[in-house]
């Protein structure tokens, strides 16, 4: 329908619109060379003559480069979308997705730079708080210790965050191990894994601990202990396979000391 409309329609006022709907529908197809050649050159994408739609094309485009891991690219056209974009909404989708791929390579402070657009400027709650929170995150590798523990706290006390409790609870343990407060840190591991039972945070919790006790502490005993909870705590978290991993090395250790 989309390649009816911008046939039968060039001139028409939908024709912006319905190029991005098919750029987008050719995306979640994984079509990417066809949404290159819809969008991929950025003197098409300008004559939509539209800021948004024109910042949705920069967008798909940056999204693509980052699943193909040519990261420079996915940057430079985040950056394009972001300049462009003028609703609030997709302003600050685009800006999570920057921090996203910044953080995933490690580069922190442009990482802190896109989550504090979302900080200052988002209109929805869900976003601005998902960005307060990786932003926390990013001051505390930045080693901003301080700000990164008062934001957190800061959330923590505000009613409205009461559904991401239990994950600004865990990254205020992960602020205090980074600090090197190892005692505080394993108290509020050990609260997430008590409190929030059957949650992400609670296994990545039980997973943090076991790490503690295996590296810092020597108590492998303990260790093992963390690791099976953490591994069936809440099965689609993403330190399940690791957990699993440690849990299997741990119990063949204590196997082969009995044997």
């Amino acid at each position: 329908k989309y390649l009816e409309l911008r046939q039968n329609f060039p001139d028409g006022d939908l024709y912006p619109e319905a190029t991005i709907g098919l750029a987008k529908t050719y995306y979640l197809s994984k079509r990417f060379a066809d949404v290159f050649t819809i969008i991929g050159d950025s003197s098409i994408l300008t004559t939509l003559n539209d800021d948004d739609f024109i910042a949705e094309g920069f967008f798909l485009q940056a999204q693509i480069y980052f699943e193909q891991k040519e990261f420079d690219k996915a940057v430079k056209n985040f950056t394009t979308a972001l300049e462009y974009a003028d609703d609030n909404l997709l302003k600050m989708q685009i800006a999570y997705q920057l921090g996203q791929l910044e953080e995933s390579r490690q580069q922190y402070l442009p990482a802190a730079y896109a989550y504090a657009t979302i900080v200052d400027e988002a209109s929805d709650y869900l976003l601005e708080t998902r960005g307060k929170i990786r932003f926390a995150v990013m001051l505390s590798n930045l080693d901003k210790t301080d700000q990164a523990l008062n934001l957190l706290e800061a959330m923590r006390e505000d009613r409205r965050n009461k559904e991401f409790a239990s994950q600004i609870d865990y990254e205020i343990g992960m602020v205090l191990k980074n600090n090197g407060d190892i005692d505080l840190a394993e108290e509020q591991f050990s609260y997430v894994d008590t409190a929030y039972k059957r949650t992400d945070a609670s296994a990545k919790s039980a997973y943090q601990l076991g790490l503690m006790n295996e590296v810092t502490f020597k108590d492998y005993a303990t260790a093992l202990l963390n690791y099976n909870i953490a591994k069936g705590e809440y099965p689609s978290s993403e330190i399940t396979g690791d957990a699993k991993k440690k849990a299997d090395i741990f119990t063949n250790y204590f196997v082969l000391r009995t044997s």
